[in-house]
């Protein structure tokens, strides 16, 4: 019979096939490498003691037992075991508590699931472009589809502000031009930022392996505020620092690469937000940089050779790589995880499967 056995790391009930003792598996939470016990630890219950000698009870007629239909209704279910029995989990009703979730259960709660806070991991670059890659493959209509709603009301808002203040600033003069030019590229940011928030829930969505909602697009109110002044913010201390010098000034601007991330997915205020993102790309910064300068050439070169087709299909897989960047560095999972789970929790059930090690 399958071995049973929970994860000394994050107590995840784990399932093998019977002759793997001694062996070790991989736990598909949380990678931890678990010794297989040679039996599954069942807690045995103390032998019975003998009662002391009574007299018999008097005697008394058996209780009235309704019959079948009646218990059936009474329970839901002929067969069903009583409801003292039964036990509710995070995933149901299930009449072996003890049972691993199934694979429809997981997806099913996979928001929850995949979610699973704020854990400050080192990312690799060649790992980091993979899985983009493949999550990017899963989803390859959806995302050019929301990459190009992006760039349309990006386009539509700015050309709309644009006309809008030219008017103003053909009046306008001296002092009075700049204030006006201020305004305009203030404006500007604030309609991009609201889109841009629209854009990181959508991807995050997708990322998580949720489907994809381009009412995410314009989601962006709850965090505008915030997001505007962030903006603000660190766009003045990266431009102090381009000042004085360009390296203190790279390295500010690789710092706050994740601060609109944590806003929304943390749900966190300003100052959070900055020390969050702080927190998460130390150590990363080099890896982050990497992935930028290489993502731009490899688009640069995708969109000069395609005549400009391709800046439609870099745009959206640029996007995902900043999704799962962030996700990456937060030690957050993605579908691709769940995905991995799964297969593994089929295969620890399966009869005669092999566990992977």
């Amino acid at each position: 019979m399958p071995i049973e056995f929970r994860c000394t790391q994050c107590d995840r009930l784990l399932r093998t096939p019977d002759g793997t003792e001694g062996k070790s598996a991989k736990c598909p939470q949380c990678g931890t490498l678990v010794a297989i016990p040679s039996a599954s630890p069942v807690q045995q219950a103390p032998p019975p003691q003998s009662p002391p000698p009574q007299s018999p009870p008097p005697y008394s007629p058996p209780p009235h037992t309704p019959p079948p239909a009646e218990q059936a209704s009474a329970s839901g279910s002929a067969f069903a075991p009583p409801p003292e029995l039964r036990e509710t989990t995070a995933y149901g009703d299930s009449a072996n508590p003890y049972q691993s979730p199934t694979a429809s259960q997981m997806h099913a709660h996979e928001h929850v699931h995949l979610k699973t806070g704020f854990n400050p991991t080192a990312i690799d670059l060649g790992e980091t472009l993979s899985r983009t890659w493949q999550i990017y493959k899963m989803n390859m209509g959806m995302l050019i589809l929301g990459g190009l709603v992006y760039i349309f009301c990006n386009f539509f808002a700015g050309g709309i502000i644009g006309l809008v203040f030219s008017a103003i600033l053909s009046n306008a003069q001296g002092i009075e031009a700049a204030i006006v030019s201020i305004m305009e590229n203030v404006l500007t940011q604030a309609v991009s930022t609201f889109f841009w928030i629209g854009m990181i829930r959508y991807t995050l969505q997708i990322a998580r392996g949720g489907p994809a909602e381009f009412g995410l697009l314009f989601s962006g109110g709850p965090w505008f505020l915030f997001g505007v002044a962030i903006q603000i913010i660190t766009t003045l201390i990266m431009v102090v620092g381009f000042i004085f010098l360009i390296v203190p000034g790279i390295i500010l601007a690789l710092m706050f690469s994740q601060v609109m991330y944590v806003l929304v997915d943390q749900d966190s205020d300003i100052m959070g937000s900055i020390r969050l993102s702080a927190q998460a790309t130390k150590g990363n910064k080099m890896t982050i940089l990497a992935l930028y300068l290489l993502t731009f050439a490899i688009g640069i070169v995708v969109t000069v050779l395609t005549c400009g087709i391709g800046f439609f299909l870099v745009v959206p897989f640029g996007m995902m790589l900043l999704t799962v960047i962030y996700l990456g560095v937060t030690g957050q999972p993605t579908v691709l995880d769940a995905l991995s789970e799964s297969s593994m929790e089929r295969s620890f059930q399966a009869p005669g499967a092999e566990p992977a090690f």
